[in-house]
């Protein structure tokens, strides 16, 4: 059984290049997640030209970079909230949404649903 994955809104895709934050990129893989009300989100593996790997997550046409940043200390029981501020490496970051999607299906590296 294959999934059948909507068409991203944007121009990315599998295979492309092109440029995040002044470097060469190129989608290598994505997965494509769904809430509750049907509303899909995709996220893609990006590959630098140096060999670097990290996610962009696009969403109704706003874009997220994410990286690996290692473990954030948290008090002991510290709960995330909506509206809830974490202090993380001198910045404080605050959770602006919160909800459960399930994984739809991928293509290409890295798009297994459990591989993200």
């Amino acid at each position: 059984r294959k999934a059948i994955l909507a068409e991203p809104p944007s121009a990315i895709r599998v295979g492309r290049s092109g440029r995040v934050g002044g470097r060469r990129v190129t989608a290598i893989g994505r997965v494509q997640f769904a809430e509750q009300d049907n509303h899909r989100w995709d996220e893609w593996y990006l590959e630098a030209d140096d060999g670097e790997t990290f996610w962009l997550v696009e969403d109704a046409r706003r874009y997220v970079m994410e990286r690996p940043a290692g473990p954030v200390p948290l008090p002991e029981g510290f709960r995330l909230e909506l509206g809830r501020t974490v202090e993380f490496h001198g910045q404080a970051w605050q959770v602006r949404e919160w909800g459960h999607g399930h994984c739809v299906g991928g293509e290409g590296q890295g798009s297994q649903c459990g591989s993200r």
